[in-house]
């Protein structure tokens, strides 16, 4: 739904690479509004306090809290688990 002055997501041009490649995998991994509104729904009804939209983010977290808990160092979220940026 976003209007089409604001459709193309556009990094700065010394944004680096990896940054470039995180957003290409975002982007490619978007969902449709309406299916995240489903779930959002379905988790309403249930109860559930935390509604996740990727079947990777439990696990993403869990590993992230775990380097929390056992006073490492945490990483960033590894948005690209499981997906290819596209070229």
């Amino acid at each position: 739904n976003r209007p089409p002055e604001v459709a193309e997501v556009v990094l700065p041009p010394d944004a680096p690479v990896e940054a470039r490649s995180i957003v290409q995998c975002l982007v490619a991994g978007g969902l449709d509004p309406l299916d995240v509104a489903g779930m959002v729904l379905d988790g309403i009804r249930a109860g559930r306090f935390w509604i996740f939209t990727h079947d990777t983010t439990l696990g993403v977290a869990k590993r992230r809290w775990d380097a929390i808990a056992s006073d490492g160092q945490p990483t960033l979220w590894d948005v690209m688990e499981g997906m290819e940026p596209s070229t």
